[in-house]
């Protein structure tokens, strides 16, 4: 089962603080990976990076690469996580108590959401910090905050250019600034992260430099990377290699949107001839089903009287698939669907020998991808048709009960399988289309 959430470490000498870094991970309650990346240490990080992964096998591993610097080596974490979130820690910080578990449920409760940020605890602070400082470095760290996989791999990571590996570094700020640029961020109200303040390190060279004048940080001196402008060339490299990424994205999404508005529009026009009660954004979802659901084996539809405009969508959308024809409950039922069908081209795609799959051939019964049971059967009728199929649909395959509160079979059915999850992975309701995924216990796979 792969973990809610991967913490990538960034590892570089750092043997005398990886127990308590990893440590601070491994204590929060969250289903949760590590990942230590080396980055070509000459100090014992490997020898104590092994001895953890041996102590928490199948939860912590190690990568090792020569020295590339820390948005490399993250980089590498990152490609190899199998987390649906991801966080990024310095060998030499630790994650504060509770810090995941409150990001995850701020993540999973706002679905629009990007990535939770938390506060910064300063340790072993040295010299006075001013609270604009510390809400500087809230903003720019990598360690406080949790993000969407998906997103920091569409982004493509971390910025690797020399530029950031000077006096200033600054690629966790890039990050973060094209971060915020691509979704909203919530901000909690509680620490994340315990920062560990070294004298001489990035964060001393900052707080020397920067003071605040008319409503804004400025900084009394510039690195030899500003002065030349190596580091802000870099930067507008780096926001336009995101930029093109997530414009390639969004341009690839509309054109899958722009070509389902067409075909959405097409189809409608086209089936509506045919008489049913299937609304076209509920038969578009079955076009979409029978089209897209990753499982081989047949569309199946059950009852006496399927209804003909669901098995126009059904059809196109298996033909579309070059999927095998739909299956019915008897031949005369299917030589009737198929008359009805043939005035848009689709007739082909009903099988009109295909006989109740509740009767096992000599082959076997056929497998079932995609299990349709409409309204205007009786209860038994739809119970039976229920009971005798379903066992037939295959492993994670698709039972699809279409109806509204009028139906009061396709209602109690409904109400019945709530009731028993036990065989059932997801309810999605669409319109009027109540759609169960299937996982099977037995029968055709």
């Amino acid at each position: 089962m792969s973990p809610t959430v991967s913490v990538v470490i960034a590892c570089y000498n750092g043997a005398a603080f990886l127990q308590a870094c990893v440590r601070s991970v491994t204590s929060q309650p969250v289903s949760s990976e590590v990942i230590i990346v080396d980055d070509g240490s000459a100090d014992r990080s490997v020898e104590s990076a092994l001895e953890i992964v041996r102590s928490h096998p199948g939860r912590v591993s190690l990568v090792c690469q020569t020295n590339q610097g820390a948005a490399a080596a993250r980089n590498t974490g990152m490609r190899t996580a199998a987390g649906k979130f991801l966080c990024f820690l310095d060998v030499d910080d630790e994650l504060a108590p509770g810090a995941l578990a409150a990001a995850i449920e701020a993540l999973e409760r706002d679905g629009t959401a990007i990535a939770a940020q938390g506060l910064v605890e300063l340790v072993n602070l040295h010299r006075p910090v001013q609270d604009w400082q510390l809400k500087s470095m809230e903003a720019t760290l990598p360690g406080n905050v949790v993000m969407r996989t998906d997103v920091v791999r569409q982004m493509g990571g971390f910025p690797i250019d020399p530029a950031f590996r000077g006096k200033v570094a600054g690629e966790d700020g890039c990050l973060r600034v094209q971060l915020a640029e691509c979704g909203r961020i919530v901000r909690l109200d509680r620490t994340f992260l315990r920062y560990f303040v070294r004298p001489g390190s990035h964060t001393d060279y900052f707080l020397d430099r920067s003071i605040w004048r008319d409503d804004r940080i400025e900084f009394t001196e510039q690195s030899p990377e500003e002065k030349d402008g190596t580091l802000f060339a870099a930067f507008d490299r780096y926001a336009d290699d995101v930029a093109g990424r997530l414009i390639d994205a969004a341009s690839g999404t509309l054109r899958t949107e722009v070509g389902a508005a067409v075909d959405l529009h097409r189809l409608s026009q086209q089936f509506a001839q045919v008489g049913g009660r299937i609304e076209p954004i509920e038969g578009f979802a079955l076009y979409s089903f029978a089209r897209r659901w990753p499982v081989r084996g047949s569309v199946l539809m059950g009852g006496n009287a399927p209804d003909a405009r669901a098995a126009c969508w059904l059809a196109a959308g298996s033909k579309a698939e070059a999927a095998p024809p739909i299956l019915t409950s008897a031949p005369a039922v299917a030589q009737d669907l198929a008359r009805k069908l043939e005035r848009i081209g689709l007739a082909e795609m009903v099988d009109t020998r295909s006989h109740d799959t509740a009767q096992v051939g000599r082959a076997g019964p056929a497998a079932v991808r995609l299990l349709f049971l409409g309204g205007g059967d009786s209860s038994e009728q739809i119970n039976a048709s229920f009971l005798a199929r379903s066992v037939r649909v295959a492993r994670h395959g698709l039972l699809i009960l279409h109806g509204n509160q009028a139906d009061d079979a396709i209602t109690a059915l409904c109400q019945r399988i709530g009731r028993d999850m036990s065989h059932w992975k997801s309810v999605l309701v669409l319109h009027r289309l109540a759609v169960f995924e299937k996982i099977a216990t037995g029968g055709a796979a």
